[in-house]
């Protein structure tokens, strides 16, 4: 089997997100020439595409999926972003003919989960051709043993939108952690658009306990890797509008670790409540400072719930799990077509 990436991003920071400029358009005029080439001198099978369905990117994604349409390539759609619905009804008469002319072409469309967010319509619409296939990750279990410190550490990592949760959890582990010694919260994520490096230091410093409740900056590679084996608990109570599986959950996993979460979107699809951790009304600080106060309380509840989470990893979200989902969709797909063209 050989495989080929074409790189169709159009934004390469937060800050080019959701605008225009002329760099973006070069972007995607050079995204779409590749992808004409690729497709004529490389002559695919199939032609996997995300794709978004906020309007600026349905069109870029669209655009794409048209061409290998007209193409005659088998596609199939990769959706991992909630909002189909406004498509449906909340655009103009040009954007619906787009959406009805693209989402015509594919042969199957994937999410990473059965409740990723996707609304009725969406299931309504693409019955017959919806499969999911769960996000896969490598297993670095291996390199990076747990280390545990004194106390009960709670980790979050995400980028640090409000709709994440973080604020949800800063006012939780305030309240946790004025009656609790040897609890502490470190959150680890980017900044954006909405609170700046800066602000989210100084956000921090003025909390009522900043020795135990930290912003650590972003997290990647090692120091995220440390992140997940430094912690006793992993907590995203997220309500962001776009979430859809949250992956950082399986990567929790992979390190064994508790998880408390929103009860939103595919998250009740990847966490199995009362056996690998617990799930919390989203924005809920309330209800959140109690699940994780359950935890806090019961070490023996933590440790079981790690070992679930970690078994259920290896059988469910390994890049080979993946990799098996996606092999079964074509040798399925094409099994479909065969059939079909020996049909009387």
């Amino acid at each position: 089997m050989e495989i080929r990436h074409v790189n169709c991003y159009l934004s390469r920071s937060l800050e080019e997100m959701n605008r225009f400029s002329p760099l973006k358009l070069f972007r995607f005029l050079r995204g779409m020439g590749r992808l004409l080439w690729d497709s004529l001198t490389f002559s695919p099978d199939w032609v996997v595409v995300p794709v978004a369905f906020n309007r600026g990117s349905f069109l870029k994604d669209g655009m794409a999926v048209l061409l290998m349409g007209a193409l005659r390539r088998r596609v199939v759609l990769w959706c991992h972003g909630q909002g189909y619905k406004p498509l449906r009804s909340g655009v103009g008469a040009l954007m619906r003919l787009l959406r009805r002319a693209v989402m015509a072409v594919p042969s199957a469309v994937v999410t990473p989960s059965r409740q990723a967010g996707l609304d009725n319509a969406f299931q309504s619409e693409f019955q017959t051709r919806w499969r999911t296939i769960p996000y896969g990750i490598p297993d670095l279990q291996r390199l990076s043993p747990p280390i545990k410190g004194e106390g009960v550490r709670i980790l979050f990592l995400s980028n640090m939108l409000q709709t994440k949760g973080w604020k949800t959890l800063w006012e939780a582990a305030c309240n946790l952690c004025l009656r609790h010694d040897g609890l502490s919260f470190d959150f680890y994520g980017q900044e954006t658009a909405e609170i700046s490096t800066e602000e989210l230091e100084s956000f921090f410093a003025q909390g009522p306990c900043p020795g135990r409740i930290r912003y650590r900056g972003p997290a990647f590679g090692e120091t995220k890797e440390s992140a997940f084996a430094q912690a006793d608990i992993f907590c995203f109570p997220t309500y962001y509008p776009y979430e859809t599986f949250g992956i950082v959950l399986v990567e929790a996993m992979r390190a064994g670790l508790p998880l408390v979460a929103s009860r939103y979107s595919g998250i009740p699809e990847i966490l199995s409540e009362g056996e690998g951790g617990l799930l919390v009304s989203p924005n809920n600080v309330e209800d959140l400072e109690t699940e994780i106060e359950r935890l806090l309380l019961d070490p023996s509840l933590r440790k079981a719930m790690g070992s679930f989470n970690r078994r259920r990893f290896e059988s469910r979200y390994t890049m080979q799990a993946a990799v098996n989902g996606w092999l079964n969709l074509f040798e399925e797909l094409q099994g479909q077509e065969e059939g079909e063209r020996v049909s009387p």
